[in-house]
């Protein structure tokens, strides 16, 4: 399957019509049942187009966004440093072990991009839970119910990029330790890129607990950012120290 955006910009690229606008592809207002299929998700944007969708004065796309982003390109490093890590022969003992990391990043990265979309989409769930009805009692109710619903799920949005980061930022430490000596500031970035996911993504848990009436849910979550933010943190300079070990070392041998 190619994205259909993939598909018309290389379109324009190699062919270069005089006037191409989307507008005109009359079969694109055919897919989808009438929907709108130009309009894109912030996945599907360039670099630009996000970040201008960020500047706007507009609660989403938000911080929660920007973490899985961060998150999803430190994944992507780790993938780089460990691509880099298995042609040649002096790589041969270790190809097997950087595959292994390799494709469990790239799982990481997948998720962590789709986090993108899903944690915008929390919010505004939440948002529209606030303007259901409460003429009546059982208004009410069912508005309260609706809302710490859709509340739960905004704090595990970000939680849940809270963890894959952690877990890619695990992989980090073998490709620091292992990989491409070429690459070791890549995956000094990867780490810096991946803490930063998981600071910002707690940020966004805690202030969605503080309107969470589960007590149960509550503490676990509490808990878990805890636990992620101290044993990612400790991570992170483990990475770092190799990280600046074999960058000595790099210089040393040049």
């Amino acid at each position: 399957m190619v994205p259909l955006f993939a598909l018309i910009d290389a379109l324009q690229y190699y062919i270069q019509p005089e006037k191409l606008d989307e507008s005109m592809i009359l079969d694109l207002y055919y897919l989808g049942g009438g929907s709108d299929p130009t309009k894109k998700d912030f996945t599907e944007m360039s670099m630009i187009e996000f970040g201008n969708q960020i500047r706007r004065a507009r609660a989403t796309p938000g911080g929660g966004s920007v973490a899985a982003a961060l998150g999803s390109f430190g994944a992507g490093l780790v993938c780089m440093v460990t691509g880099l890590s298995l042609s040649g022969r002096k790589f041969a003992g270790i190809k097997e072990e950087m595959l292994e990391h390799r494709h469990a990043c790239e799982l990481h990265r997948g998720v962590l991009m789709d986090l993108v979309v899903a944690d915008s989409k929390a919010f505004d769930d939440v948002m529209a839970t606030m303007k259901l009805p409460e003429d009546t009692a059982a208004d009410k109710k069912k508005k309260e119910a609706a809302t710490q619903k859709a509340t739960i799920e905004a704090a595990k949005i970000p939680l849940s990029t809270m963890q894959h980061s952690f877990d890619a930022l695990t992989h980090a430490k073998v490709a620091a330790q292992r990989g491409n000596i070429n690459t070791i500031t890549d995956a000094g970035v990867a780490a810096h890129a991946l803490m930063a996911a998981m600071e910002g993504a707690a940020l966004n848990v805690r202030i969605n607990l503080d309107s969470i009436s589960d007590k149960s849910f509550v503490n676990d979550a509490s808990n878990t950012v805890e636990k992620i933010l101290s044993e990612g943190g400790k991570l992170k300079e483990e990475v770092l120290e190799i990280v600046e070990a074999r960058m000595k070392e790099l210089a040393e041998s040049s």
